[in-house]
C-alpha cells in the first residue's frame, strides 16, 4: 500500500490512538481497499509475532555457564 493516509490510519489503529472519525475513515478504506486490508493483517501480525518474541525473550531462562 502507497497510501502515506492509509499508513497512518493503520499505525494509529494499532498503536491505540485512533480517533473515531479516522477509524471510521480506516473502516471505509479497509471496506474499498483489498491492498489496505492485505496491509493491516500483514502488519497485525508482525506486531503479534515481535510481542510473542520479546515476552518469550523476557521470561527465557538466562543461561549459566
Amino acid at each position: 500500500m502507497t497510501d502515506p493516509t492509509g499508513w497512518q490510519l493503520i499505525e494509529d489503529y494499532q498503536n491505540g490512538v485512533v480517533s473515531d472519525k479516522d477509524f471510521a475513515s480506516l473502516q471505509d478504506l479497509l471496506r474499498e481497499d483489498p491492498e489496505a486490508r492485505q496491509t493491516l493483517r500483514r502488519s497485525m501480525t508482525m506486531d503479534s509475532a515481535l510481542c510473542d518474541w520479546a515476552e518469550a525473550e523476557l521470561l527465557a531462562p538466562e543461561c549459566s555457564d
